[in-house]
């Protein structure tokens, strides 16, 4: 991780010194940044990288809902890390809702702020809505595939509910 750090500065730093101004770079160098500095805990400044980025994915032309959806359930992600699940999980309803509604609710970034918001609700003591938000992902399962993502994403919750010293009940 501190290697590739080292690497999206130095990208970053290429681009402002040829005065690049273009959003779309400038959004991804941020996101990626962000995610990589949250991965190697550095949370306040993963935060302070992916609201640079929400503000580049604002400017850019054409604008891309989805893209911008992501940097959010990213910056949600920093929260939840942070402790503050909160706000991580009143940021993640929208973004679950509005990726749900584009993507799918089986798309993998759908099932990704899926996984977070059960998680923030899970440690908000928000068992019911966790719950529910498992009844309707198995309520939309399909196919062997959408089956498979499903029973993935039940797994992670279930993991979830373990380590926070839970077990459900059958």
């Amino acid at each position: 991780l501190p290697e590739a750090i080292n690497k999206l500065r130095s990208g970053q730093a290429l681009l402002a010194a040829s005065g690049s101004g273009d959003a779309l770079w400038w959004a991804r160098s941020t996101q990626a940044l962000g995610n990589t500095l949250r991965r190697d805990g550095q949370l306040h400044s993963a935060h302070e990288q992916l609201l640079q980025s929400l503000g580049w994915q604002e400017r850019r032309e054409p604008p891309s809902l989805v893209d911008k959806l992501v940097v959010e359930g990213n910056l949600a992600a920093v929260e939840s890390w942070s402790g503050d699940f909160r706000s991580a999980a009143a940021r993640l309803e929208r973004v679950h809702r509005e990726l749900r509604a584009r993507l799918g609710p089986l798309h993998s970034r759908s099932l990704a702020a899926a996984t977070e918001l059960a998680y923030a609700q899970l440690r908000l003591g928000r068992f019911d809505e966790a719950r529910r938000l498992a009844d309707d992902l198995i309520a939309a399962v399909g196919g062997a595939a959408e089956q498979q993502r499903a029973s993935e994403f039940m797994e992670l919750v279930l993991a979830r509910f373990r380590d926070m010293g839970m077990e459900l009940e059958p």
